[in-house]
Order: C-alpha cells, then sequence, then structure tokens
C-alpha cells in the first residue's frame, strides 16, 4: 500500500497540458485524470481555443466527485493555472478535495532526491526503475507546436501524439504514487495534513503541541449544529457557518519528556487504538524525550474526528 491515510478516499492522478507557463495568457489545451488502482484514464481535449471554457467546468466537474487529487507539482503550476484560467471565464472554483503534490512529498521526505541533479518525474521514474513503462514520443514542451499544427490542419496525428503523451504522464504518476512505500506518511500527515471520513470528509489543515496541550484545527462542508464542548481531558470548537473545527486535547508529561493521554477521558474509540505501539493500559503515548510518535497521534486525531455526536 502507498499512503495510508488515503486508503478510505476515493483518489484521482491529474495532469494538464498548456500552451505555455503564464495562465494569464496561455490557455489549456488537455486534462486527464488516471484512476491509481486500475490505471483507467479519462481525457479531455480542447479542439479548438474557443473549447477551453468547456474543458474547465468538465475539469472541474470530474475532480468534484473525488476527495484526493494526485499531482506532481500540481500545487505550484496545475492547480493554480486552472484557477486563473477559471477566473478568465468567471468560474467558481471552489473546490473541496486533498491535494497530494508528489513533487513536494518526494523533494521534502525522499533522501534519494538530495543526491538528484533533477527532481522532474521523468528523472523519479528513472530513479524508480519506471522509465520503460513509456510509449510517448514527445515532452511536454512539444505539445505547444503539435496543438498548434492541430488547429491549422486537423491532423489527427498531432492531437494522438498530445493525448498520448498526457497519458503516459498520469500512468506514470499513478505508478509512481503506488511505489512510494518508502516516504514516511505518517510523518507527512502530522506535518502536512490529511483527510478522513467520517461520514463526511473533513480536512486536517494542522496538528501541533504546546506545553500542556495537542491542538488540531480541521474543516468540513459548511452546516449541522454549532458545538462548544469544554471537558476535563478536551475543549472542543465547531464553527458551523465556516466548517471549521478546533480541538484541544490535554496530555500529561513526565521527567522524561514522554506525553501521553488518558484515553477514557476522550471521545474516541479505544479499541481502534489498542494495536499502536504507544497504547499501554487505556493510555497513549503521543511523543517521547527522543520523537514525536507521528502514528499515535494521528489515529488519535482520526479516532476523535470519527467521534458521532461531536458536529
Amino acid at each position: 500500500m502507498s499512503n495510508p491515510y488515503t486508503h478510505n478516499l476515493k483518489k484521482i492522478v491529474f495532469d494538464i497540458e498548456t500552451m505555455g507557463l503564464y495562465p494569464g495568457k496561455d490557455m489549456i489545451i488537455n486534462a486527464g485524470f488516471c484512476d491509481p488502482e486500475t490505471l483507467e484514464c479519462v481525457q479531455l481535449f480542447a479542439e479548438t481555443p474557443g473549447d477551453e471554457e468547456r474543458l474547465l467546468r468538465d475539469i472541474l466537474s470530474i475532480i468534484s466527485e473525488y476527495d484526493v487529487v494526485i499531482t506532481y507539482n500540481g500545487d505550484r503550476f496545475d492547480l493554480p493555472f486552472i484557477q486563473t484560467r477559471c477566473r478568465k471565464y468567471s468560474i467558481d472554483f471552489n473546490q473541496n478535495f486533498w491535494s497530494i503534490d508528489m513533487y513536494r512529498y518526494l523533494r521534502k521526505y525522499w533522501p534519494m532526491a538530495e543526491r538528484m541533479a533533477h527532481l522532474n518525474q521523468k528523472s523519479v521514474e528513472i530513479a524508480l526503475g519506471l522509465a520503460d513503462k513509456r510509449s510517448d514520443e514527445i515532452g511536454g514542451g512539444e505539445c505547444i507546436p503539435l496543438y498548434e499544427e492541430y488547429l491549422l490542419t486537423s491532423n489527427q496525428k498531432a492531437k494522438d501524439l498530445i493525448l498520448l503523451h498526457n497519458a503516459d504522464d498520469i500512468k506514470q504518476l499513478a505508478k509512481i504514487y503506488n511505489a512510494s512505500i518508502f516516504l514516511p506518511y505518517d510523518k507527512i500527515a502530522f506535518e502536512r495534513g490529511f483527510a478522513l471520513k467520517a461520514p463526511e470528509r473533513i480536512q486536517v489543515k494542522s496538528i501541533r503541541f504546546d506545553k500542556n496541550a495537542l491542538y488540531v484545527q480541521a474543516e468540513k462542508r459548511v452546516g449541522g449544529i454549532p458545538s462548544s464542548i469544554f471537558e476535563e481531558g478536551y475543549e472542543l470548537e465547531y464553527d458551523c457557518f465556516l466548517g471549521e473545527i478546533n480541538i484541544k486535547v490535554f496530555y500529561f508529561e513526565r521527567e522524561n519528556g514522554t506525553r501521553y493521554v488518558d484515553l477514557h477521558r476522550l471521545p474516541c474509540d479505544i479499541k481502534a487504538l489498542e494495536n499502536l505501539e504507544g497504547f499501554h493500559s487505556g493510555y497513549l503515548v503521543l511523543a517521547d524525550a527522543k520523537e514525536v510518535r507521528y502514528r499515535e497521534v494521528n489515529n488519535l486525531v482520526i479516532s476523535i474526528l470519527s467521534h458521532e455526536g461531536l458536529f
């Protein structure tokens, strides 16, 4: 299994091809979606520049069906590019999904990344032994003259080359995602956030410690009833108008630096936490003098947010 925090979530791999690097003037010509489990693909193509608005609406319609969108440098390129192009057509880009940018994950959490001259997608494919899985004949920059040729001549081969390149990009990215079992996903989830279904999707935005408590900030769709809970072991505030959830979990600390919670004081499923290494007779160790126990912290957060009746 790759990222265990996406196990129960609906996820899709996504990539776009554009006529340049500047969304203020360059249009999107093609978008591709790939199921990371089946490698089945769906591709969208702008037959003419006037087709871009339809393309953008179709992109957003597909993305809205998923909890997780997996990209390669999508946080800096694909997603902001789409947002800018949407503004051109007065399209609302109010998307609610967990963005997993594999470029960012690999750059920060993969030790081998420091020894690589380049960290573009094809370089990662070579490093992971996936390079021989490609069948496309062009690079991303070559899509631009090919699209110009297609507009002038309706040359089907030019369109096919663009689509083949895009298909290989998304299939290869799906394979990178599936092969990245070496990444420290517990640490990544703690530091960068994650999503869960409880039963509706909740996005954990941040988790942090201070001297007395563990703080969790999360978001869900607006609605329901506001909550303000102040108990001995925790506090919870839910703003139903903004969809914001703030939780404070009070912990105990020993002189040796061990931080732990009494699970009986918290709204959580104790049995679901019993198999964790830090579980001891109804208590859960969250950190010791050496390090934070990321898996324990994350699973405690999941258990609390999944508890019925909190919001």
